[in-house]
């Protein structure tokens, strides 16, 4: 599974929830993740609106899954096992 992370600099929400994708990161290493900076990197292709953070669940080169906003870390973990089958 690859992970995406949409977010930007002044974000509070993104902000909030960094640290718990970090702990994602760390309990989850068998998945590749990647940070996008909305303001700075190409996410047009993702199809993006105003609401961040922004969490993208690839498998493969499908997305299965989007979170947009403020999320915990076991609601992460959550969608980790019924959504990915986990």
């Amino acid at each position: 599974m690859h992970i995406i992370r949409i977010s930007a600099v002044w974000c509070s929400s993104c902000i909030v929830t960094y640290q718990d994708f970090l702990n994602l990161k760390r309990d989850y290493p068998m998945f590749t993740y990647e940070e996008l900076d909305y303001d700075n990197d190409h996410i047009q292709k993702y199809k993006v609106g105003r609401v961040l953070p922004i969490l993208l669940f690839f498998k493969g080169k499908k997305e299965v899954y989007r979170l947009e906003g403020e999320y915990r870390k076991k609601e992460l973990e959550a969608i980790i096992h019924e959504k990915m089958g986990m």
